[in-house]
């Protein structure tokens, strides 16, 4: 009788990507005081690659983004993770810890997708990047006083911005849309309160919030970036107005 062998399947390991080349990703949040905090971490980016004789093929920036922000709201991050694959680059480089997150979960997540890849997450700034036991904890205590610095920095400012309200003295911050910061205090702005009214006017005529969007750049009506009004900014007029006189 002749009996039948069957082989066990071949478990094939994942293709490394290039360790020689590297996609950087920059991060700066609307907290950082220092303007041109980009530009020094992509310096730091290109200075790591060039004394390693690593390939940076690519950077990728998010602006405007805190670091507590999931991965679904960095745009920037997520095209980084995808290029390292299609680009075959094994490193995915930040300039510290906290640039790539201030929230421990998030980091760890993004390390871990990025092993899945076949690639490495390095920092510029020296901290281990090894998968020992002993660099994997002292990440995540780097994460971790990132995110405690993040909670304390929004106790300070909301302390500060309570204090300053209770005495009657300086607003900060961004003024809620049809207002401005005028001395500390908040008063209307008349270009935007007109930008409301003409909003309303048109969308109770029938316009649509495209048709709207059209019309104000027509009239040479920007936003306050010095951009033309989108439709979102439209949909965001009309709901926070309406929640207003409701109110």
């Amino acid at each position: 009788m002749t009996m039948q062998t069957t082989e066990a399947p071949v478990t094939r390991k994942k293709r490394a990507l290039n360790p020689k080349r590297a996609v950087g990703i920059v991060r700066a949040s609307t907290d950082d005081k220092q303007k041109n905090t980009h530009m020094v971490q992509r310096d730091a980016i290109e200075k790591w690659c060039a004394a390693h004789d690593v390939e940076l093929v690519e950077v990728f920036v998010d602006m405007g983004v805190s670091g507590s922000a999931p991965l679904s709201d960095r745009p920037g991050l997520g095209a980084a993770l995808n290029a390292m694959r299609v680009l075959d680059a094994g490193l995915l480089v930040a300039a510290k810890p906290d640039r790539l997150f201030r929230d421990a979960a998030y980091a760890i997540a993004v390390e871990r997708d990025c092993e899945r890849l076949g690639g490495t997450v390095v920092y510029a700034d020296g901290t281990s990047a090894g998968q020992t036991g002993v660099a994997k904890f002292t990440r995540t205590i780097m994460f971790a006083a990132a995110e405690l610095e993040r909670d304390l920095i929004r106790v300070r400012v909301k302390a500060a911005a309570d204090s300053r309200k209770k005495r009657g003295l300086t607003y900060t911050g961004s003024p809620p849309f049809g207002y401005r910061n005028e001395d500390g205090k908040v008063v209307p702005d008349e270009h935007e309160q007109w930008v409301i009214a003409e909003v309303h006017r048109l969308h109770a005529s029938g316009w649509t919030q495209r048709a709207i969007v059209r019309e104000l750049c027509i009239l040479g009506r920007m936003n306050r970036k010095g951009e033309p009004y989108q439709r979102n900014q439209i949909q965001r007029i009309l709901r926070l107005t309406d929640e207003s006189s409701r109110t």
